[in-house]
């Protein structure tokens, strides 16, 4: 079965009652801010507790057993002090993110997908429960200032998306989207991979793009063409009706 497992980890001020030489309480900051966090004995992530700011790592993880093992583990000269401020871990409906299932076939001992982003286009605000019942978050994207090709549409008539098990996406989330102010304008935006460390050197990236046609055209067909760093995935995707 398939979970969301969100850890939030402090930031690197946070008083801990842990004492020095002198018996004083000291602060994270004290102690290398770096440690591994590691589930059911994979590597995951290497966590950097920030300064002022908590901070979040979100999984989707395939549980072949009744208990799901996390550990935080100290540098190898153990001069860090590993912290976290809340774990979740929340069950996903049979049949959700399948790609993630596929990794039973090869007997792996877990499966996970490390959530990079996720983005409401057109929403004005966080989205997570109760609009969505597995409390994942959304987040809104910003448009760049001054940008002309495209703009945010938050004033769309509700959007009721068909039951999909592999998707499952809130009525919410679809129902607002950035739009291009012309038909051969692109519309554009940016992942920020920085920080993202994976068990793998050079990771494997899967990006879920999801439409729904809200404006009639002549034929009740649209076509978009989806590029990648200037490479094109996918000519003429066709938007569902």
């Amino acid at each position: 079965m398939n979970y969301l497992l969100r850890a939030t980890f402090p930031s690197s001020n946070l008083i801990t009652k842990a004492t020095n030489a002198k018996g004083d309480e000291v602060s994270l900051s004290t102690y290398s801010k770096r440690f591994y966090f590691t589930v059911d004995s994979t590597y995951i992530s290497t966590i950097e507790l920030l300064e002022n700011q908590s901070q979040i790592l979100e999984l989707v993880i395939t549980a072949f057993d009744k208990v799901v093992y996390v550990c935080l583990v100290p540098l190898e000269d153990r001069s860090s002090m590993p912290a976290i401020s809340a774990l979740e871990l929340r069950p996903f409906a049979v049949g959700m993110y399948p790609r993630v299932d596929s990794g039973m076939l090869k007997l792996s001992i877990t499966t996970y997908f490390l959530t990079v982003a996720r983005l409401n286009f057109g929403g004005d605000m966080q989205l997570r429960y109760p609009v969505d019942k597995y409390d994942r978050i959304w987040a809104p994207a910003k448009i760049p200032s001054g940008e002309k090709q495209f703009s945010s549409r938050t004033n769309v008539s509700r959007v009721h998306v068909p039951l999909n098990a592999e998707i499952d996406i809130p009525d919410e989330v679809m129902s607002t989207a950035w739009v291009a102010t012309q038909m051969e304008n692109n519309v554009t935006f940016e992942v920020n991979l920085t920080g993202v460390r994976a068990m793998r050197a050079v990771p494997s990236f899967y990006f879920s793009l999801l439409f729904y046609d809200m404006l009639e055209t002549a034929n009740n067909t649209r076509f978009v063409n989806i590029y990648l760093d200037d490479d094109e995935q996918m000519a003429r995707a066709q938007t569902p009706d």
